[in-house]
This record gives C-alpha cells, structure tokens and sequence, in this order.
C-alpha cells in the first residue's frame, strides 16, 4: 500500500512517500493480530462484502502495526483497524488462490505488466514557491497514460482527462503542471510490491464473485 505525501523542493513541506507491507511479506512495518476476547469496533457505515469477510474472520482479535524495533502499535481508528484486517483477510486469500492455482502468480504478472505500472511526477508554481507532487499509478493503461517515460506540460483540463492523476482543489485555476512519468521496472522493489497488492485485489475479486455464485445473486 502507497500512501502519498506532498513536498515542496524549498522545503516548505517536507514529507515522504511511505510503503506499508504485512507480516506475511516481511516488511518493515508488519501488521500482527493478537486474542483480544471481544469484537472490535467497526466503522459506523455500511460495510463492503470483502469488509464483512474480514471482520468476520479476525472477529475476538485485534490488529496491530508492529514497528521494526519490534515495539506495537494500536490502530489510530475503527477504519484503520478494518483497513488492516482487510489486508491480511486478502493476503489469506492470496495463499488460498496459490494453493488451488499454480498459474496464479503467472497470471497477477502478466496483469500488472498489462497495466504498465510508472512513478509520476507533478510539479507546479504557487505563492509558496516551487512544488511537486510524487506518487505511483499502479495501472496507467486504466488513466489513459502510455506507460512509457515522459515529460510534457498539461494544463487543468488535461489532468482532469487523467483520473489517477487530478487532485481535486490542490491547484489554483490557471497552473501549468509539468509532469514527468518513469516505468517501474521488474527487478524493482516497488513492481513485487505493486505484484503483492494485483494478487490481493485478484484473490479478492475471485472470493466475490464465487460468493455472488454461491447466493444465486
């Protein structure tokens, strides 16, 4: 999981893009479960199927985030707790798919190569000065992008043509973006963590709709 940070080239927002991995993949930060005796509080909303499942799963457990020095933390929130469980209910389904499929992983492969996974960049003038946005587009074939290396000058409506990469009320009317796209290489760490997050979504989409089947919806 990418979770995306702005910075500024001055300084004036220094922040990071921090990659989060499970337990089961060895990461830095580990998610873990231990027996709490009573359900978790869940997000006061409607809950996804996927939501449902998970939560039904780890029900009497609590999740946790485990730091590299080993010390644990608890969720900050109801949504993060879910959020975790989530993660590792896929990474459980992952395991299953494995098992009954040996071309799964062959499969998840030639899907993220489909999608031509690359780093982009945004940069832009403000009262603030120079910035620039980073992030990754796990599927640029799905934004409409080509996948290959490139730098060009878009303004806001061209973004807007690009879902994954409009930022909604981030930029003032009138601001040229510069935008520059790198492809993420196989051999990169990024391309097994962007393989790990394909398998989950495949798992998951695969457990759905057998449990649509199963329903008769």
């Amino acid at each position: 999981m990418i979770i995306e940070k702005q910075h500024s080239r001055r300084g004036v927002h220094r922040l990071i893009v921090l990659s989060l991995t499970t337990a089961a993949v060895g990461g830095a930060v580990a998610y873990a479960l231990h027996s709490s005796g009573a359900a978790p509080d869940l997000p006061q909303r409607p809950l996804s199927r996927i939501e449902q499942a998970a939560a039904s799963r780890f029900a009497g457990v609590e999740p946790q985030v485990r730091l590299p020095d080993g010390r644990t933390l608890a969720p900050s929130n109801e949504e993060h707790a879910l959020a975790i469980e989530v993660n590792l209910f896929k990474g459980l389904l992952v395991r299953d798919e494995e098992k009954r499929d040996p071309t799964f992983r062959l499969r998840a492969e030639a899907e993220l190569a489909r999608r031509k996974p690359v780093r982009a960049s945004i940069s832009w003038e403000d009262l603030s000065g120079n910035r620039d946005l980073t992030f990754t587009v796990a599927d640029s074939e799905e934004c409409g992008l080509s996948g290959g290396a490139e730098q060009r000058v878009l303004d806001l409506d061209e973004v807007a043509r690009h879902p994954c990469l409009d930022r909604d009320n981030l930029w003032e009317s009138g601001t040229t973006l510069t935008l520059e796209l790198e492809p993420v290489g196989q051999a990169e760490p990024l391309w097994q963590e962007l393989l790990r997050d394909t398998m989950k979504q495949m798992a998951a989409d695969a457990y759905l709709a057998q449990a649509v089947a199963d329903a008769g919806e």
